[in-house]
């Protein structure tokens, strides 16, 4: 093993706690280069606990290293910038761990990174271990960036690394040994072309439409390693509700994306509680690592019925209760429940917001006792709206 001339440049950047690490791991802030090498390995805190393993991998090979605890795109790019000379013609980047700024940040300082490797012949970069949700931001732009670059290949460490606890420490994030075996032999894989460049899901939401009745969302994806349709995953806040193969034909899509098959396309129809909810689609990986996260939305849904109770007049054959209600999803007059002893009780009295302003007055048995007012929800929305209770 050639080992480069090492010229330590002190630069101090934060960097996310790992008290279960090693010491080695975290409290090296040094950045060893070199002149042109057939490897240059651009790396955060984690990698530094794999550099052993990285180069017993690559025996015989010149290995040099940019990386220092903290290191992120843009200060990598600064010093890549300030000495091209380290550049050889196979790169590994890790660098997303420290992510703290907006996507559309990242993404500008992962550009400007890749501008300065277009000569390079090969360049992989390894996703990041998800220790925190704003990993997924980080990266779903790293797997973008792949369809910009040809010459940029993704290595899914952070997939790979959240399978298996074993390649973490408790941190979720630097690497005890068996993580950097794992790691190393994945980077050697990938460099020596054992896996297929860039086959990696893809497809996006083309179509979320909150309608009266549900919520439909269409798009395509496609597992270019699969000469058949691809089975997508959709969850709502984190949970997956739905999953199915695509079924639809998406030429256009098809052909821009060199899909294997036509059929690309598929459409959920869904039943969702008012509110806001975080809305993803995830692709399965025949590779046999986690599904891989392709798009998400922000929806916020209103179908349930609104109103209040305004009045109760008390009377001796029976409460008159008055308010009103309207519900979003329809034009016609809401029906109003009213329920003896909660909100499932027995109806004991009903009539509709068909008054002015959707008013309501309804006249209720004598001695009815406790009793709740409630709007009957139709169309979309799960549930019916209690308007009071008495």
């Amino acid at each position: 093993m050639v080992l480069a001339a090492a010229l330590l440049v002190a630069l101090a950047s934060p960097e996310v706690s790992a008290e279960s690490a090693p010491k080695e791991v975290v409290a090296t802030n040094a950045v060893v280069t070199a002149n042109r090498d057939q490897l240059l390995v651009v790396h955060d805190s984690v990698l530094l606990g794999a550099r052993d393993e990285i180069e017993a991998a690559f025996a015989g090979s010149r290995v040099d290293y940019v990386g220092f605890v903290g290191l992120s795109a843009g200060p990598a790019a600064d010093i890549i910038s300030e000495r091209p000379g380290l550049v050889g013609d196979r790169v590994v980047i890790h660098l997303g761990t420290n992510y703290v700024e907006s996507r559309s940040s990242f993404r500008t300082r992962l550009d400007r990174l890749m501008g300065l490797l277009v000569d390079v012949d090969h360049v992989l970069w390894l996703t990041a271990s998800r220790y925190r949700p704003e990993i997924d931001e980080v990266n779903a732009e790293i797997r973008a960036a792949a369809r910009r670059y040809p010459n940029l290949q993704i290595g899914e460490w952070g997939p790979l690394s959240d399978q298996n606890p074993s390649y973490t420490w408790t941190d979720g994030i630097h690497v005890p040994s068996a993580g950097a075996e794992a790691v190393a032999e994945l980077i050697r894989s990938h460099l020596e072309g054992e896996v297929a460049w860039n086959r990696i899901p893809s497809g996006r939401m083309t179509r979320v439409r909150d309608g009266r009745r549900q919520l439909t969302i269409g798009g395509w994806a496609v597992d270019p390693d699969l000469d058949r349709a691809a089975r997508v995953l959709l969850s709502v806040d984190g949970k997956i509700v739905a999953r199915k193969r695509t079924n639809e034909p998406r030429p256009d899509n098809a052909a821009s994306v060199d899909a294997p098959v036509a059929d690309i396309g598929f459409t959920f129809r869904l039943d969702l509680p008012d509110g806001r909810h975080r809305i993803c689609l995830a692709v399965n990986n025949l590779d046999g690592l986690a599904p891989v996260n392709v798009d998400c939305r922000i929806v916020n849904l209103a179908h349930s019925p609104i109103g209040q109770v305004e009045r109760i007049v008390a009377k001796a054959d029976g409460d008159v209760v008055r308010g009103w209600a309207r519900d979003p999803d329809r034009a016609r007059p809401v029906v109003v429940q009213v329920r003896a002893g909660g909100p499932r009780g027995e109806i004991v009295a009903s009539g509709r917001a068909d008054r002015r302003n959707d008013g309501f007055a309804i006249k209720l048995p004598p001695d009815t006792g406790k009793y709740c007012v409630v709007a009957r929800n139709v169309l979309a929305g799960v549930h019916d709206t209690v308007l009071g209770c008495r």
